[in-house]
């Protein structure tokens, strides 16, 4: 069974991101952290299979889950893709050299964030074969 860890503190876009995986029909959990703290708590209790994380989260922020996942060799092989609804390209260039396996921009309305979901889903879930 897959879970995958949403790290995302704007509960409009929480309840998006949950229809659009329900549409999909995955078969997992998808769970809720809505700090970084608290991600990095069901990082270690719930070890994911995929994470996403927003870059404008509480506390510190997207980059401080991905530098504690890839900074540490139990997490490491996690994916993390990154996404914000706006992101420099100064931010964009530190992701990838922090470590991230990819970035998205949220895109307004719901059509546009559940096909971006399918596409993430057919790669990293349908596509890839992840440990």
């Amino acid at each position: 069974m897959m879970n995958v860890l949403l790290v995302e503190d704007n509960e409009g876009d929480v309840i998006l991101m949950q229809e659009a995986f329900n549409e999909n029909q995955i078969e997992g959990q998808l769970l809720v952290a809505r700090s970084d703290t608290e991600a990095k708590e069901m990082i270690i209790s719930n070890l994911p299979t995929l994470i996403l994380t927003d870059m404008n989260i509480p506390q510190v922020g997207g980059l401080e889950v991905l530098n504690f996942v890839k900074t540490n060799d139990k997490y490491r092989h996690i994916p993390v893709i990154v996404f914000s609804s706006f992101l420099p390209d100064e931010q964009l260039s530190r992701c990838y050299s922090e470590g991230a396996n990819g970035v998205i921009i949220k895109e307004n309305g719901y059509e546009k964030l559940k096909k971006n979901v399918e596409n993430l889903i057919n790669y990293w879930i349908k596509t890839v074969i992840l440990p």
